[in-house]
């Protein structure tokens, strides 16, 4: 038996020993680090079981489950582990610190200082004065005299006795227009028929010239005239004019003159 066990193993050793020669190579080991996502992934896992473990029971308050979704601590713990962080989208987080501008400055510094005066004023400069009362101005003679009278009629109103009045018919008169009217009224709803009744497949079709006249020979010399005399009114100058004195003169009548005005008197 043991012979028969032997000679298996010869033979495959030297079946072994007939293949082809193996070449020598070295055994390097790699030690593959984790990404920066693994990295990230593993961190939130870690700050994750933290909280789950040091959460505090007692803040919790009592609820009735739901037996149609129930939702224990071992299936959150999945879900949260099954979470691909590679679905999320990256943020940059901004800063902001808005500094009040000149006018917002200046409003505070006014403020400021006005509380300022108030909380440091110096009472001790104010002067003493007495407070005088005036009585309200009494009415006159003619103001009581329109008193009484108005509640002389409002007692009259009051005490007024519906029994000393006559007793009156109202009579409705209706007038009719005269045939004036009925005429003028007939014809303005005919008019107006006649302006909802009108066919509009009547109306000629014309065209619309544009007139632009313009101004003769005449009107543009003449108003060239005008402008060049304006223009020299406004550039006239009054330097190169010559000092002038005027004379009063008061002629007298002569005898003749004298005589023929008499004559005609």
């Amino acid at each position: 038996m043991a012979a028969t066990a032997a000679n298996p193993a010869k033979q495959i050793l030297g079946e072994i020993n007939k293949g082809p020669k193996l070449q020598h190579v070295e055994v390097s080991e790699k030690n593959v680090l984790p990404s920066k996502e693994a990295i990230q992934q593993e961190k939130t896992e870690v700050e994750l079981r933290q909280n789950v473990e040091n959460f505090k029971k007692e803040g919790l308050k009592h609820v009735t489950p739901c037996e149609n979704s129930p939702v224990t601590e071992a299936r959150l713990v999945h879900n949260v582990k099954q979470f691909d962080p590679s679905q999320l989208k990256h943020t940059e987080t901004t800063e902001k610190n808005p500094l009040p501008d000149q006018d917002a400055i200046e409003v505070e510094k006014k403020e400021q200082t006005f509380r300022k005066s108030v909380t440091e004023f110096d009472k001790s400069g104010l002067k003493h004065t007495d407070t005088v009362e005036k009585q309200a101005d009494l009415p006159g003679v003619k103001e009581i005299a329109e008193e009484k009278q108005g509640t002389g009629l409002k007692e009259a109103i009051k005490t007024f006795s519906r029994e000393s009045l006559k007793q009156s018919k109202t009579e409705e008169k209706v007038v009719l227009p005269d045939v004036e009217a009925i005429s003028l009224e007939k014809q303005e709803a005919e008019f107006r028929k006649s302006l909802t009744d009108f066919d509009k497949a009547k109306l000629a079709k014309t065209e619309v010239n544009e007139k632009n006249p313009l101004p003769d020979p005449a009107a543009i010399e003449a108003e060239k005239k005008e402008l060049e005399h304006q223009n020299c009114i406004k550039s006239f100058k009054k330097d190169s004019m010559k000092r002038t004195d005027t004379t009063e003169k008061n002629r007298l009548p002569s005898q003749d003159d004298i005589q023929a005005e008499k004559n005609a008197k």
